[in-house]
């Protein structure tokens, strides 16, 4: 009996003996599907819809024409007897699976497939199960036939079969992934990429929906090339470790004085991280103790020796979002193996991209990044990262340096907290510095040490040099110390810095340029009292302003200006800034270069950088209050005047600069801009503190209501999305002054910038309640314009 396609008797010789009634072929299609069962006649009565002698009659007219043999009748009802093509296909296809060779098994069996089962009766009742049924087995064998294809490397075969096959079944999640892989195999990549993509829109539109995580892994291994056929597993081979170049933060190697058992301490903690897993180093100390010198040289002598891969960042005072991990993150894409970049991408897709662009650019067939809300996206592109340092760290063990986390944005800390927990089971040595500082330290900052401390974690603290080291300093500093003056020199140095490295450094090369070190030695110290500076350690202020005003006044007014830019600081901004030509500021800073006061940054565009961030901020506490507010002025003009005005790091001096010198109508446009970049990019923290710096300007500038409701709802959303508690006070704020103004597009931004999809009970429902009603009541249902950016 046929049943595949239409249903049909079949004689021995193969010929097709006819059943002309509609009822009798109804009935042979029951019987045939449930052969050799034997079905009460009673019950194919009612299926057929016809009386207990009316269902006697077509069984006796059944017999009749495909013989008496064929078609059984019992007490207990009819069954047939002979062999039914479905039952063929279901044997062959289980034969084939305990078969040697599969593939052709399951061609025979598919061969054996003549059509849709049940073909004329498919949208009736009792023939619904057993139809998706057979189409069920018959989709699962089409997929296991490309599979085995696709083993065979038979990519034309396999290609020609899946095509047809989706068209059939189009949600049919594993015949899309063999499809991607046929291709892939074929040789046709982008082919393969655009069938995921296709697949993908297919599913969003019709079932808002993603493809399955083995799909999207196909794609991604696909993307970062690979051939779509499944290896043979071999032995692990261990990758080959390999260097990352250090930054050029270390571009000049400087020596350590003393510090022997803070250095033995580091090596130690990196030799227990082969066995232990993360472990974590926090150094701390005041402002030029030392800690990046140590760091720095600990970073040299571990690359040097291969003992570790080493990655170094360092944090700036008015650094970007989520650096130095930005920067880290770059220097592993660029210089890591590209077979473990692609393995990256394989696993992660292309969520690294959210933190580092220029993965594209050295993966070109990485994807982009999935759409999904700000938490889900936070937390991809954080367990991205995890998953290259873990990758990085796989060869030989990783030193992970960030240097000045005092200055790390909050979002930074979250990453770092993330990252201390994702691998705390790699051979990752992290260690951070820190600046004790003379007020309590941030929520953020605590959570992250006391995140690191749970890490097996370590806490070094530097204090100031002993005299023996700092007998050391002045020798190799002077390198002509007399003897007999040594002690003498190293006790005076004592008693001025306490040690302080910087500050006994900086004395030093200050007593040496004025050649006191040649003279009495009591002459030494003898100069001016100047008052003590804030938050600046005695005697460091001193020592900048004195070392900077030898050098000559062009210096110290260059270096003044550059102080204002902040630590490190673009050439060209800062020749716009100051009344002098640009060779004269070239020849001040290579006065200042040659005098240790700055050095040149290796990068495209000019930069330079102060030897010690305490350097700048003693410049600039020197400059007196108008003159300071018209350099932050001048940088602002020469910011927005060079190209790349619109990039993160430019928009957020541009914001500080223009507060800074007391432009409302700029901080207004510059802060807000500096919100938007920040809120886009995760850091919802950094966005709520441009706004309410924006919302300041504002109302200096007594903008009108509407406006400020606007920053308003920017403000609330980002406290929303940082989890500030002051949000919705916010919001409300914004909702009054929407209201009051009618500005109806900010009274709905407040209404679902409130929301992000939860109920709110709390004692404040029947405000929010009441900030929803005034939404839904200014909504218009033709209005289809697209709503404002900061809505979004």
């Amino acid at each position: 009996m046929r049943v595949l396609g239409g249903v049909d008797a079949v004689a021995v010789d193969g010929s097709v003996i006819g059943v002309p009634s509609a009822t009798q072929r109804r009935l042979l299609g029951v019987l045939a599907i449930q052969a050799p069962r034997r079905i009460r006649g009673e019950w194919l009565a009612d299926l057929l819809g016809i009386s207990p002698g009316a269902m006697r009659t077509t069984v006796a007219r059944l017999r009749a024409a495909i013989g008496p043999d064929a078609l059984v009748t019992a007490s207990t009802g009819y069954s047939l007897t002979c062999d039914v093509d479905a039952s063929r296909f279901c044997r062959a296809i289980a034969d084939a699976e305990d078969s040697d060779s599969a593939l052709a098994g399951l061609e025979a069996a598919l061969a054996s497939w003549t059509g849709s089962p049940l073909e004329e009766f498919d949208g009736e009742e009792w023939a619904r199960g057993d139809v998706l049924r057979l189409t069920e087995l018959h989709a699962g064998a089409v997929d296991d036939y490309a599979e085995a294809l696709i083993a065979a490397h038979r990519a034309v075969d396999a290609v020609a079969l899946l095509e047809s096959h989706v068209v059939q079944h189009p949600y049919r999640d594993r015949s899309r992934g063999l499809a991607i892989r046929a291709l892939a195999l074929a040789g046709r990549q982008a082919d393969a990429l655009r069938a995921f993509h296709t697949y993908r829109a297919l599913l969003a539109e019709e079932l808002g929906t993603e493809p399955s995580p083995e799909v999207v892994r196909i794609e991604r291994r696909v993307a970062s090339g690979w051939n779509g056929t499944e290896h043979e597993r071999e032995a692990p081979v261990p990758p080959a470790a390999f260097d990352i170049p250090l930054p050029a933060a270390l571009a000049h190697r400087v020596g350590v004085v003393g510090r022997t058992a803070e250095r033995a301490a580091l090596r130690a903690e990196l030799e227990l991280v082969a066995t232990t897993g993360l472990r974590a180093v926090v150094v701390g100390g005041e402002p030029g103790i030392g800690k990046t010198t140590l760091l720095a040289e600990f970073a040299w002598s571990v690359s040097a020796s291969g003992d570790a891969t080493v990655l170094y960042g360092d944090c700036a005072e008015t650094g970007g979002t989520l650096e130095p991990f930005r920067t880290v993150l770059a220097a592993c894409v660029e210089h890591a193996p590209l077979a473990l970049v692609a393995d990256h991408v394989a696993r992660c897709g292309g969520e690294l991209a959210r933190l580092y662009p220029g993965l594209s650019t050295r993966l070109p067939t990485a994807p982009p990044p999935t759409g999904s809300d700000d938490a889900t996206a936070r937390f991809l592109a954080f367990d991205a990262a995890a998953d290259l340092l873990r990758r990085i760290a796989s060869p030989r063990p990783l030193v992970l340096i960030i240097d000045d986390l005092q200055w790390a944005e909050p979002t930074a800390l979250v990453l770092l907290r993330h990252l201390t927990a994702a691998l705390a089971d790699a051979p990752v040595l992290v260690i951070v510095s820190r600046r004790n500082p003379g007020a309590a330290a941030s929520d953020d900052l605590r959570s992250a040490l006391a995140e690191l401390g749970r890490s097996d974690g370590r806490f070094l603290e530097l204090g100031g040099l002993d005299e023996a080291d700092l007998a050391e300093l002045v020798v190799a500093a002077t390198r002509a110390a007399p003897d007999s003056e040594l002690r003498r020199l190293v006790a005076r140095l004592r008693e001025e810095t306490a040690g302080n490295p910087l500050f006994a450094s900086q004395l030093v090369r200050h007593w040496n340029d004025l050649g006191c070190l040649d003279r009495d030695q009591s002459e030494v110290g003898n100069r001016a009292a100047v008052p003590e500076m804030e938050a600046m350690p005695v005697g460091l202020r001193e020592v900048v302003w004195s070392r900077v005003h030898t050098l000559g006044d062009d210096v110290t007014g260059v270096l003044s200006a550059a102080s204002v830019l902040g630590t490190d600081f673009p050439v060209d901004v800062l020749v716009d800034m100051v009344d002098l030509e640009e060779g004269a500021v070239a020849q001040a800073l290579n006065t200042a270069t040659a005098a240790g006061l700055t050095r040149a940054l290796r990068s495209v565009r000019r930069r330079m950088r102060f030897v010690h961030a305490l350097v700048a901020t003693a410049l600039y506490s020197e400059i007196a209050p108008a003159t300071r507010a018209r350099l932050h002025e001048r940088a602002a003009q020469a910011l927005s005047q060079h190209d790349g005005v619109d990039a993160a790091d430019v928009v957020v001096h541009l914001a500080r600069h223009s507060a800074l010198a007391g432009r409302p109508a700029d901080t207004l446009r510059w802060a807000t801009a500096a919100g938007d970049h920040a809120r886009a990019h995760l850091a919802p923290t950094e966005a709520a503190r441009h706004y309410a710096i924006a919302l300041e300007a504002a109302e200096a500038l007594h903008r009108p209501e509407a406006e400020r409701a606007e920053l308003l709802v920017r403000l609330g959303d980002a406290q929303h999305r940082g989890g500030n508690p002051d949000a919705f006070g916010t919001l409300a704020k914004a909702a009054h002054l929407a209201r009051r103004s009618d500005n109806a597009a900010a009274l709905i931004g407040a209404a679902l910038a409130g929301d992000r999809g939860f109920m709110r009970i709390d004692n404040r429902s029947s405000e929010y309640l009441g900030i929803l009603e005034a939404a839904a009541a200014v909504i218009r249902a033709d209005d289809v314009s697209a709503p404002p950016p900061w809505w979004t």
